[in-house]
């Protein structure tokens, strides 16, 4: 959060507060989700690289995305990903394209 008293909820879940600096890991996302919040904050996603769960002795390469939030996004972007996972808004879902195709 960057502001004391940010007030963040997740799927319409229980609110809970946040102070400046402090974070809150949510895991195991197995849809979309939509975090609101009173103030700025930063969403960070990390996608687990194949065989990273912490049971197996290879750790395979993970990634992170930097989501921006509505008010700041761009219509056209170009982007490297090492699966398929995409994340985009609901209302802009019919205009996604990747290479070309909706």
């Amino acid at each position: 959060a960057e502001q004391n008293g940010t007030i963040v909820t997740i799927n319409n879940g229980t609110p809970f507060t946040l102070n400046a600096g402090q974070s809150q890991i949510f895991e195991n996302a197995s849809s979309a989700d939509r975090i609101l919040a009173n103030a700025p904050i930063l969403v960070t996603q990390f996608l687990k690289g194949r065989e990273c769960n912490g049971t197996s002795p290879r750790k395979d390469d993970p990634s992170m995305f930097i989501l921006n939030s509505t008010d700041q996004k761009i219509s056209n972007v170009t982007f490297a990903s090492p699966s398929s996972a995409v994340i985009n808004s609901t209302t802009a879902i019919n205009s996604f394209r990747l290479e070309g195709t909706l």
